[in-house]
């Protein structure tokens, strides 16, 4: 994946998130690196990124890192087809859970991973900045 990957992976998350990208563009670029993320892309017709999920793998656990939609893209079904996604892969694996963790104030967000059957299993008091808000942890069992 190239450089500029990441540079739009960064613009969709800061146009994605209510406070802007939880990472900066150096940090996509040294993730996209590492071995053991993953990442499912939704392009539009001229191929740049309007969407992605990042995960990882370890063992039978997964987490979710990202989901992020485009703010032009939102309401149209790509975090949903993302998911369903990643579910079936990580179906036809020895993955056993999926983790993943929003920010408690994220109403929209927590809708939707209820919808797809995750589970609050415990807060991170304080987790996030900027500003200062608890971090939920949900899971989401497959087998």
């Amino acid at each position: 994946m190239s450089d500029g990957l990441a540079n739009q992976l960064w613009q969709v998350a800061q146009a994605s998130f209510t406070f802007g990208s939880p990472w900066t563009i150096e940090q996509f670029e040294e993730d996209l690196q590492n071995k053991s993320s993953s990442w499912l892309l939704k392009r539009n017709e001229s191929n740049e990124v309007v969407a992605f999920l990042q995960y990882r793998v370890v063992l039978d656990e997964a987490e979710i890192y990202h989901i992020a939609v485009s703010s032009a893209y939102q309401s149209q079904g790509l975090g949903k087809d993302m998911l369903y996604e990643l579910i079936e892969t990580l179906t036809e694996t020895n993955v056993e859970k999926i983790f993943l963790e929003v920010r408690e104030s994220n109403e929209q967000a927590r809708r939707f991973y209820q919808k797809h059957a995750f589970v609050e299993i415990g807060v991170r008091k304080n987790y996030y900045h900027h500003p200062i808000d608890n971090g939920l942890m949900l899971m989401k069992e497959l087998k």
